[in-house]
């Protein structure tokens, strides 16, 4: 049992310090008025989501990426 907790807290740091950097590069990016980093960091988020297979999340940011910018085709959802 504790070796699983330790096993999750590896996994865990590293995801919930992504999550929080790319937070971070959101707020940034909007601050400067960049809607294509905005997108581009939402999307990241929304990778984290599907890795840990919350989908809803997932598709909850990939949507507000799509929204924010729709300048680029590979931001395109189908």
């Amino acid at each position: 049992m504790a070796l699983a907790r330790v096993d999750h807290s590896l996994v865990a740091a590293p995801v919930a310090q992504a999550l929080g950097d790319y937070q971070s590069a959101f707020q940034a990016y909007r601050e400067v008025n960049d809607p294509r980093g905005q997108a581009i960091a939402l999307i990241s988020i929304a990778e984290l989501y599907v890795q840990a297979k919350d989908y809803r999340a997932a598709l909850k940011y990939f949507s507000q990426a799509n929204e924010i910018y729709r300048g680029e085709p590979a931001f395109t959802m189908p």
